[in-house]
């Protein structure tokens, strides 16, 4: 599965003179990412009427569809087209973007409950990942030091 902030990076880190064959990575990168978000969407609307009014709304990081805490410095493509929304922006809709009073009206409770367990699983393995990186500066910075 394509990460989307991995497409956003990329795409943030291409210049304006980038080769065609970057850019035709960076397409049918996209191309992937949409084709898997209109199929969760799809198995998504099966669930319920009420979900079947999925509006394609984009990540709010940044008016412009920009992402602004870039990591590269030249940030200025050109190359996409004005007013289509890339798939790398979406905001995937997840139970939790309906709210629990339409979850629960139409039985979907548990679902909701198996996003917010998924979330917590996911807080923990990010923050088990800091740990482990604290750890092994803290253990860095202290071979450094004792050698100075």
């Amino acid at each position: 599965m394509f990460h989307r902030n991995t497409l956003r990076l990329d795409t943030s880190c291409l210049s304006k003179h980038a080769s065609s064959e970057e850019w035709n990575s960076i397409q049918k990168c996209r191309e992937k990412l949409e084709k898997q978000i209109h199929a969760f969407h799809n198995r998504l609307s099966l669930l319920g009427e009420g979900l079947q009014q999925i509006n394609v709304t984009t990540d709010p990081t940044n008016e412009d569809g920009k992402q602004s805490d870039s990591h590269c410095n030249d940030s200025d493509v050109d190359n996409e087209e004005p007013g289509k929304i890339l798939p790398e922006m979406v905001v995937i809709q997840l139970p939790s973007s309906f709210g629990p009073a339409i979850l629960e009206t139409m039985g979907l409770s548990e679902i909701m409950k198996q996003e917010l367990e998924l979330q917590k699983g996911q807080a923990n393995d990010i923050l088990e990942e800091l740990r482990l990186l604290l750890g092994h500066k803290a253990l860095l910075f202290r071979t450094e030091v004792s050698q100075i």
